[in-house]
């Protein structure tokens, strides 16, 4: 199994916010550590990568992927790990047979690392009432079928919510919708609480909402008590609503994605869907500079989000995933980064970590006029994307 040391560089972990160096043993992260350190494992068969400054951070989850529904869906989703994205959760750009047929295959194909895809969850667009209707989608949709988004003319009515969070939660999927009205938030208020009183396992499966209209205490709080996640997707030509601070004071989790739900219910084009892939620094440079000054989020929460948060949303099978520990799954992302800080969301208080007791690991600036260049992306030790600028010496010590 081979061996790979990564040294002089910078290792995103809470783990060692101080490490310079990090070892990989085939799939998994074996050690991370100082450069004092790393000489003694610089030998043999271990293949040594000179980062030369780069950043090495956990893989990335997009939890909102515009897949288009045509025979481009492979090449937009291998292009995401050209971002650092080791994962997405994928939404059709359009319905019909032949959009979940592209769906289908592409994540038969990304269910093996050596494809060079990122992993695809899928999620497909269908209110259901009865154990009949999620029968009958497994069968359209294949077994990578992991979640439910109820259709559009739905969304308002309370009574149907209940009966598709049941239906669908009691099938093992997540659901999760766009919340744009008030009338839509209404239906929410009433249907949470009594899909839970007929006991549908909402927290255990999975709700996800993308909130842009406003929430106040109680609403935050009913979301809080279910389970609920909430899904914010900054860079999809909106200005960005969702009161990110508040709900992660009110310990409501928070994921990031590429592309909007949009209101008729598909996957926004603005987002990822057929183009570039959306730069995640973008995603989280948004959270850190929201409108409302008071709900802006610290580039180290709004990371998360992206990270580990999206795994965990998406109830990933090891518990380590969107961490760089030993023993975690070796997915992850090398960056070019001019500049490493602490960016507070407050910009009355200094950025930078001036204390080394705070062991606060560092991010890239997202000031700079031009975000970080991803070098290399690597799921489960395999490498998915490499721009060729990473030097390796076999022999290097």
């Amino acid at each position: 199994m081979s061996r790979t040391l990564y040294r002089n560089g910078a290792i995103y972990s809470t783990h060692d916010p101080f490490a310079t160096a990090l070892l990989v043993d085939g799939a998994t992260i074996a050690w991370l550590g100082s450069e004092e350190a790393a000489d003694g494992m610089a030998a043999g068969d271990v293949t040594v990568v000179d980062l030369a400054g780069a950043l090495i951070t956990p893989g990335l989850y997009d939890s909102a992927f515009a897949v288009p529904a045509d025979d481009t869906a492979h090449s937009a989703a291998a292009a995401a790990t050209t971002a650092g994205y080791v994962a997405v959760t994928a939404h059709a750009a359009a319905d019909g047979v032949e959009a979940a047929g592209h769906l289908r295959a592409l994540a038969a194909e990304a269910e093996n690392p050596a494809s060079g895809l990122p992993e695809v969850r899928l999620w497909a667009r269908a209110t259901l009432a009865t154990p009949e209707d999620t029968a009958r989608l497994r069968d359209a949709d294949g077994p990578h079928l992991t979640g439910l988004e109820p259709a559009t003319g739905d969304r308002a009515d309370a009574a149907t919510l209940t009966a598709h969070l049941t239906a669908a939660t009691r099938a093992g999927l997540a659901t999760g919708w766009a919340v744009d009205t008030t009338a839509e938030l209404d239906a929410v208020r009433e249907a949470l609480p009594a899909a839970a009183a007929e006991g549908a396992p909402l927290r255990t499966a999975g709700v996800h909402l993308a909130v842009s209209c406003d929430l106040d205490d109680a609403d935050r709080s009913v979301l809080a008590r279910h389970g609920v996640t909430v899904l914010a997707t900054p860079a999809a030509g909106t200005p960005l609503r969702t009161p990110l601070a508040a709900l992660a004071a009110d310990g409501v989790p928070l994921v990031l994605g590429s592309a909007a739900w949009a209101g008729d219910g598909s996957a926004s084009d603005t987002g990822s869907a057929g183009g570039d892939p959306v730069s995640p620094w973008e995603l989280v440079r948004a959270c850190v500079q929201h409108p409302d000054p008071a709900q802006r989020l610290s580039s180290r929460a709004a990371f998360l989000a992206l990270s580990r948060g999206g795994w965990r949303a998406a109830h990933a099978a090891h518990p380590l995933l969107g961490q760089l520990v030993p023993g975690a799954p070796a997915s992850y992302a090398v960056w070019e980064a001019t500049e490493l800080m602490v960016q507070t969301p407050d910009s009355t208080v200094a950025a930078w970590s001036t204390d080394p007791r705070a062991r606060t690991p560092l991010l890239p600036a997202l000031d700079t006029g031009r975000d970080p260049r991803c070098l290399r992306t690597v799921r489960e030790g395999l490498v998915l994307h490499d721009d060729g600028t990473l030097a390796t010496d076999p022999q290097a010590r």
